[in-house]
């Protein structure tokens, strides 16, 4: 009984940390896409059987202002799963994934050197 409760307790710390880059990275693109100089598209994909949402996609392009901002939360959530980053010359992306057997979430932020730069999110 004991080690089922310990399992169940692990498994819901897991996803809460997942969660927690969920949280602060949505927040964060849902607040930048109601104020500024922001550009916000959101796609869900359905299947057509079902009616059941199979994916979400939202991307959002912000200005280079905003993008410290976004690579701040990326870094500070860069523990909660699977996180790549790959820098050029003049461009950086940093990826972070995660999720659980249901559902998989995956942030991408992509930007150049003094240039403006997008935030994508795919649920799937």
């Amino acid at each position: 009984m004991k080690n089922r409760l310990f399992v169940f307790i692990s498994l819901l710390l897991c996803n809460s940390a997942a969660m927690t880059a969920q949280n602060k990275i949505d927040a964060l693109v849902e607040t930048c896409s109601s104020t500024g100089n922001t550009s916000f598209t959101s796609v869900v994909e359905r299947d057509p059987a079902t009616r059941k949402v199979k994916k979400v996609v939202k991307m959002l392009s912000i200005t280079n202002n905003d993008v410290p901002k976004f690579r701040s939360a990326f870094e500070s959530e860069s523990g909660t799963g699977q996180y790549i980053v790959n820098s050029n010359n003049d461009s950086n992306s940093y990826m972070l994934i995660t999720g659980n057997r249901h559902k998989t979430r995956i942030y991408m932020l992509e930007y150049r050197r003094n240039r403006d730069g997008s935030v994508t999110i795919i649920i799937k």
